[in-house]
């Protein structure tokens, strides 16, 4: 199983070019924390970089020192981190029911698409849900605790992952297992009791200790411009109000665990249900089951709370929710093969998987024909301040890589329909997890480089370009183009120049020295217009230039 999950994490992270915005903007900072010598305050394209703490930064610059600063070493932490999170699910479901459920947790969780994906790039959620899940699963351990010895080990460690949290993403490290523990003993009516239990005086303190001093550190460097730009702008803010155009309806996380946790979401339905309506508490405390399916629920319903009121949104920022999904689709599936559950409902859970699963690869089948006018009307809608990818003219070449996933995947659902209605369960569940595994495998190890390869390696190519060409101390300049993996493959800063600001650029491009400039190739034309531009390559969608045109001359004399 961690042989699977090894192979699904860690192969190929060095083929693809780092993407925009995060992880190019995270390389970065990483990168700047090495140049500085500076642990305490990140930086990032010369300026204080307030919006996330330093812990997953201090991992990724480690792995920069030890491996070389490459894809790889700047994926490693969460690849890493993915690993640690299938070894802790299968820890705890061991724990709490047997090694079938131990194994299907770990299997799960390895094949879940949202779950490959964020141990697969360079950004903190998986190291937060690492983090997140160990706290919730030590105050679980703590909570059902037998012995004052075993509930003051199991309360300080769910403390100390606490605080490792808090130091990887801030206050959601803290909100999502504080609010899944409130809810727990609330509706189980022992508040009181948890509350005198769970060492609050010892685990403050060990709190203080990991992630105090970081804050602490920051907080006298940089006083209000921290407190501003990181509780009140990062937190704050982000919840009240949408940031950078990540809105979505306040269903949004819905279908994203529906289709980032196929097909094992649909399965996590019978038991939630269950675990949420099917017992009271004192059948709960003598039903150790039903016990854990109630905790489960209410951890996926203060995530899911959580988020959704959120008004900033995006698909990475559910996955702590992931475990208890997996952990109840997991319980579902043990009952699967020990014969429980009636034929109908069975069916019904699997007619709906298939259904999803048959509609995913329908759609990667029918693709490839749709992708030019597709992106032909992306082109026209990508506004160029903003939009972190230039598109190329040519269209993106994607045909037998996305046939391929989708007919793997038709094949697998064909299966494992045959086999439940031929009562094989057993056999089902295997081309459940085949299907699973055809998909994440698929899409990440086939269909992603060459899609990379269309959007981002192009200006990882003028990027080295520039890092060869000018020195050190030159000047460059971004066009109409926010892109923070080139502050990384370029190694320097990049001073930013909107559409609107083309007196900015005239007067960049009349710099007595050379400077170069990095835009679209739909800007082109605009370009062309300037006194000074003069093309030098155009990869994919962008373009390399510098000021060095033929017979100018800037008003105080003579260009070198």
């Amino acid at each position: 199983m961690f042989l699977m999950a090894g192979t699904m994490f860690l192969s190929g992270l060095d083929r693809l070019p780092f993407t925009d915005r995060d992880e190019g903007e995270y390389a970065t900072v990483a990168q700047a924390m090495i140049e500085r010598s500076d642990w305490v305050i990140p930086h990032v394209n010369g300026r204080p970089y307030y919006e996330k703490p330093a812990l997953f930064f201090w991992l990724m610059a480690l792995s920069f020192q030890t491996f070389g600063q490459n894809e790889a070493a700047g994926r490693l932490p969460s690849a890493l981190a993915g690993l640690a999170l299938v070894g802790l699910m299968a820890w705890f479901a061991r724990r709490r029911g047997g090694d079938t459920l131990g194994l299907l947790s770990a299997l799960m969780t390895s094949s879940s698409l949202l779950t490959v994906l964020l141990a697969r790039v360079a950004l903190l959620d998986m190291l937060l849900t690492l983090f997140t899940t160990a706290s919730l699963f030590f105050f679980y351990e703590g909570y059902v605790a037998e012995t004052d010895d075993g509930r003051r080990r199991f309360y300080l460690w769910a403390w100390l992952a606490m605080s490792l949290a808090f130091l990887t993403k801030g206050p959601v490290g803290a909100v999502v297992p504080l609010s899944a523990a409130f809810l727990t003993s609330t509706l189980n009516r022992n508040l009181f009791q948890t509350v005198k239990q769970a060492r609050i005086p010892s685990g403050l303190l060990i709190f203080l200790a990991v992630a105090g001093p970081w804050y602490g550190l920051a907080l006298m460097r940089e006083g209000d411009n921290f407190w501003r730009g990181f509780f009140i702008s990062q937190n704050v803010t982000r919840f009240s109000e949408v940031l950078l155009g990540h809105g979505a309806p306040i269903w949004f996380y819905i279908p994203v665990l529906i289709l980032g946790v196929w097909p094992w979401s649909l399965m996590a339905a019978p038991a939630l249900w269950r675990g949420l309506t099917g017992a009271k508490p004192a059948e709960r405390k003598a039903n150790p089951e039903a016990s854990l399916n109630f905790f489960l629920g209410l951890w996926l319903a203060a995530c899911l709370l959580i988020f959704s009121l959120s008004a900033t949104k995006q698909p990475n920022y559910i996955l702590p929710a992931v475990p208890a999904v997996v952990l109840l689709a997991a319980g579902w599936g043990r009952g699967l093969l020990a014969g429980g559950g009636k034929a109908k409902g069975v069916r019904v859970i699997f007619v709906l998987i298939v259904f999803v699963g048959l509609i995913l690869a329908g759609s990667l089948m029918v693709l490839p024909p749709f992708l030019p006018s597709l992106l032909d009307q992306a082109r026209i809608k990508i506004n160029p301040d903003s939009s972190e990818y230039a598109l190329p003219e040519q269209a993106l070449a994607l045909g037998w890589e996305v046939f391929t996933v989708g007919a793997l995947l038709s094949g697998c659902l064909l299966a494992a329909s045959i086999s439940l209605f031929s009562g094989r369960r057993r056999a089902a569940l295997i081309a459940l997890a085949a299907a699973g595994v055809s998909l994440t495998a698929g899409l990440f190890h086939l269909t992603a480089p060459p899609v990379l390869d269309y959007l981002q390696t192009p200006a990882r190519d003028l990027a080295f370009q520039v890092r060869q060409t000018i020195g050190r101390e030159g000047r460059v300049a971004s066009f109409g183009l926010y892109k923070p993996s080139m502050w990384y493959y370029t190694g320097r800063r990049i001073e930013r120049i909107r559409t609107n600001e083309v007196r900015e650029l005239d007067k960049f491009l009349a710099s007595p020295e050379r400077v170069m400039l990095l835009s679209r190739l739909s800007l082109l034309a605009v370009l062309k217009e300037r006194p000074g531009f003069r093309l030098l390559r155009v990869a994919g969608g962008y373009i390399l230039a510098d000021n060095r045109a033929e017979g100018l001359r800037s008003a105080g004399g003579g260009r070198p």
